[in-house]
């Protein structure tokens, strides 16, 4: 039965396990914020989440913890998980990254029969998760190469480390900064309809071009963000990674007692 499988989460046991209201999931579904269900939905019929589904719930809810309201930290959980997600192709877990420690784990639960369905997914969360359990090798807490998302100003949102020793240069001035510019925050204000989207989209054609008027106008959009990096009014800080890890844990020691 797909309701039994170890790698999907009923929408009731996320809400338990990150301290949503019951029946906040169904909410954000109503209003097109919630992420794509594997199964379920239907009359008498509970919402199941994968893993990718799980993560971005939990990045909801970390936002939601550290004081956005529920339907703007939906909003920028599925902004922050797009642009991770283009940019890894998974969400940043930090667990793929950590698994070369148990890899022989990773192998043996993927040849098992309640995994066949994750077999071929050896980046699911939710395998690599079970594995670090099985070979004793997961850490609680906060990871050194875990990714972050910080918000300046309630506008201007940007990825990275900020723990990290080196910096990683900007695509276009170069500089080299813990935190690169990544989304744009708009209509943060009482009863604004608050959207957020990359700001490469806001670039002109040709801005990868040095030299040209775009690249010129697209290095001005990334110097916006770096003043306001520089001297914020406010900012929000989350560790995304360690937000999905925690949705892991809490559901983890559920499951198990």
């Amino acid at each position: 039965m797909v309701e039994q499988a170890p790698f999907f989460y009923p929408a009731s046991e996320i809400e338990a396990a990150l301290g949503l209201e019951s029946r906040a999931l169904s909410m954000l579904d109503k209003l097109g914020l919630a992420p794509v269900a594997v199964s379920g939905g239907g009359r008498g019929r509970e919402r199941l989440f994968d893993a990718k589904g799980l993560a971005e719930i939990a990045v909801c809810a970390g936002l939601f913890w550290a004081g956005v309201e529920l339907v703007p930290a939906a909003k920028l959980a599925g902004a922050i998980l797009r642009s991770f997600a283009e940019i890894y192709g998974r969400p940043p877990s930090g667990l793929y990254q950590a698994s070369r420690e148990f890899n022989d784990e990773v192998w043996r639960l993927r040849e098992s029969p309640e995994w066949a369905a994750v077999a071929d997914r050896d980046d699911d969360d939710s395998l690599l998760y079970a594995a670090s359990r099985a070979a004793q090798k997961y850490q609680s807490g906060p990871w050194p190469f875990d990714l972050h998302f910080e918000l300046v100003d309630r506008q201007y949102g940007f990825v990275g480390n900020p723990d990290s020793k080196l910096g990683a240069p900007s695509g276009l001035s170069g500089r080299k900064a813990h935190m690169q510019p990544e989304l744009r925050v708009l209509n943060w204000t009482r009863g604004g309809d608050v959207s957020a989207h990359q700001i490469y989209k806001e670039f002109p054609k040709g801005w990868d071009e040095p030299g040209t008027q775009a690249h010129a106008q697209a290095c001005q959009i990334e110097t916006e963000f770096f003043r306001a990096y520089d001297n914020p009014r406010g900012k929000l800080s989350l560790n995304v990674s360690r937000a999905i890890r925690f949705a892991h844990d809490r559901i983890w020691e559920a499951r198990n007692g």
